[in-house]
């Protein structure tokens, strides 16, 4: 029904684009290239800090994960939601202190794997 609703609102509109899967690397692409992700995927807490981007989280679908500073969660009710986008939209992009490493882990193990050898 969501994917229905979204399709038909790209029908409707010229500047809103529905696909069912971008691919990993365009997906990434698209990602560094936005100015802010808005949704309920988890995508938003973990690809998301390492652009940075701010993250404007639907809904209590990722209720329990860890939330670092690039994230708002925000219940379903438009006005909250519009006031979230203009806040993050005039916010300069958030430094996150990054939970899951620094992307640097395999490097670091084959050094140590190396060394061990």
């Amino acid at each position: 029904q969501l994917r229905q609703r979204w399709t038909d609102l790209a029908r409707e509109q010229a500047h809103v684009t529905a696909v069912d899967s971008l691919g990993a690397r365009l997906y990434l692409s698209c990602m560094a290239h936005c100015s802010m992700m808005l949704g309920n995927t988890s995508s938003g807490y973990i690809e998301a800090s390492f652009f940075p981007k701010h993250v404007i989280d639907l809904g209590e679908r990722q209720t329990g994960r860890m939330v670092t500073s690039n994230i708002r969660r925000c219940p379903m009710d438009a006005g909250t939601i519009l006031e979230a986008v203009a806040m993050a939209g005039s916010a300069p992009p958030p430094a996150v202190d990054h939970p899951y490493g620094d992307g640097h882990a395999a490097e670091r193990m084959v050094e140590r794997l190396k060394t061990k050898a």
